[in-house]
């Protein structure tokens, strides 16, 4: 009777073993999609996101190209600013130079032409006053051709400065769509260290 009662036992847990394993193997093959569909999507999430960072690393290499030429631009045209400055207040005070021998190549010819104007006769006089006449027509134009120098150097100096100005402006117009571009390139590189997280989940 006992082997019977043990027989019966034995079969009964053999019955239950073969029903679980049963159980386990229809949840497994329920369990194949799912797990399919999981990886199927992660692994086009990872891709995507592989993609998204690539773009987004290419926007900002023409971002950050765009902007390092605009600093070198505006570097030069500060350059050329300052050498146009520079140039300007040196025609300026070369104006002022000749002004001023002008001015003394005056004063000696109306002495000298008075001079010889009381001696009318005295050809030596007449001739330091013809002299300081030629002098003075001489300095004269000096002073216009570095008069017309000056004004065109005051001309090439403001242009100069405006386009400096100008430069500069474009380099901030540069700057933010290359930082925005930067940011992106991190928020994206986040996002796919994320799926690439997801795609090992479901590669398990």
């Amino acid at each position: 009777m006992a082997t019977v009662a043990r027989a019966t036992r034995a079969q009964g847990l053999a019955d239950a073993r073969l029903v679980l394993a049963k159980q386990r193997a229809e949840a497994a093959d329920k369990d194949v999609p799912v797990r399919t569909d999981f990886a199927t999507k992660a692994k086009a999430a990872l891709d995507a996101a592989v993609a998204d960072l690539e773009a987004k690393r290419s926007a900002f290499s023409v971002a950050d190209a765009a902007r390092i030429e605009a600093e070198k631009g505006a570097l030069a045209a500060s350059t050329e600013a300052r050498a146009a400055a520079v140039a300007w207040a040196d025609a300026e005070r070369r104006l002022a130079d000749a002004q001023v021998e002008r001015k003394t190549a005056q004063e000696k010819a109306a002495l000298l032409t008075a001079a010889a104007g009381a001696a009318p006769g005295d050809a030596v006089r007449k001739r330091s006053a013809d002299e300081a006449t030629q002098a003075v027509a001489q300095a004269t134009e000096t002073v216009k051709q570095l008069d017309a120098a000056a004004k065109a150097a005051s001309q090439t100096a403001m242009a100069s400065a405006t386009a400096a100005n100008a430069a500069t402006k474009k380099v901030g117009e540069t700057q933010k769509p290359a930082a925005d571009a930067l940011a992106a390139v991190g928020k994206s590189e986040a996002a796919r260290a994320l799926a690439e997280q997801q795609h090992m989940i479901a590669a398990r």
